[in-house]
């Protein structure tokens, strides 16, 4: 019986990083890396602390806070403190072993996104429900997103918007459900919210709906089973007609990058314009597939017409850079 704790999150994270290196040539050609997952599969430290505090009543409140300072080899650690109720250490585990960010403007901005390249924005939804749009080739509009996120940002719910004059007429509100096996025909579904928010049948529901694109703006956005699901069908089919799946640790990487960026201008006393730090972060996204296609391709099996993957590739090419910099500090030898 192992003597570590139940932390189903941050083992599911593990899982899919190691599926991702057991299921490569990684260790075929590297087998010393076996020793450094040992080592980065464990926090350099964490803590665990109180906060105790008076209420509007006079009462005492105690929350607990928590901060997983993960690896430290290629710079300070990220992340900041959590004090919200749901969270505990597992969470905080898989969040900073993945090291990735999101934010509930992440919603606005894939949705702006969509429609600044062209796209149709089919469906939004939060934790209560979805608001998806009526009639097929119609689009929530750049005015009505903002209309949403302003709403977010009073924390309120997307239902709010259900008998709104200028929403109910051209989009339906389905309580207490996910937008996957509602929208209908889609090209790209981003889950931007939660962990776990696409399942295994909802993927199949995608896949269904004729889904090519996949692109987590969530941590963990996709099961287990769900990205076994997109994976599979990438596999068995080619190019063009295949479903692919971006995993959040490289399609969620904007945050953590932007901060990097943040930190380099005030270092430096410098100050970018909104133009320059967007141009950076497309150079770091850009480099940041082309290395995730291009690992995949160098430790996996491929076709001439099959598209590589990009979770292995992503997990690999993550996992070597931190890898090498911990050999580096004499953390594995």
């Amino acid at each position: 019986m192992s003597h570590l704790p139940i932390e189903p999150e941050f083992e599911q994270a593990y899982k899919e990083l190691a599926f991702s290196l057991d299921n490569s040539t990684l260790f075929e050609k590297h087998p010393e890396y076996r020793k450094a997952l040992l080592v980065a599969s464990i926090p350099e430290r964490t803590i665990q602390f109180r906060v105790t505090w008076e209420n509007d009543k006079g009462e005492l409140e105690v929350n607990r806070g928590y901060r997983v300072q993960f690896n430290s080899a290629l710079g300070p650690y990220k992340g900041g403190l959590r004090f919200h109720p749901t969270v505990n250490m597992s969470i905080l585990k898989f969040l900073w072993l993945s090291n990735k960010s999101s934010r509930t403007h992440s919603l606005a901005y894939a949705a702006l996104k969509v429609i600044e390249f062209g796209g149709t924005v089919i469906s939004l939804s939060d934790s209560k429900g979805s608001l998806i749009v009526r009639n097929e080739g119609d689009s929530i509009t750049p005015k009505e997103i903002y209309e949403i996120q302003e709403l977010k940002d009073q924390r309120k719910q997307l239902s709010v918007l259900a008998d709104a004059p200028n929403f109910k007429d051209r989009c339906v509100y389905i309580e207490g459900a996910r937008p996957w096996l509602h929208a209908g025909k889609v090209d790209v579904a981003l889950p931007c919210a939660t962990q776990n928010e696409v399942s295994g049948p909802e993927a199949i529901g995608l896949i269904d709906n004729g889904c090519k694109y996949i692109a987590e703006g969530s941590n963990m956005g996709c099961t287990l089973s769900a990205i076994e699901h997109f994976e599979a069908h990438r596999q068995l089919h080619k190019k063009g007609g295949a479903a692919w799946y971006a995993p959040g640790k490289a399609a969620n990487a904007g945050g953590v990058a932007v901060s990097g960026l943040e930190m380099a201008q005030n270092s430096q006393r410098l100050t970018w314009t909104a133009e320059e730090v967007d141009q950076k972060l497309k150079d770091i996204m850009k480099t940041c597939f082309e290395t995730g296609v291009k690992t995949s391709e160098n430790y996996t099996s491929l076709s001439e017409d099959q598209l590589p993957s990009l979770v292995i590739g992503s997990n690999i090419a993550g996992f070597i850079k931190v890898a090498e910099a911990m050999k580096d500090h004499g953390d594995w030898f």
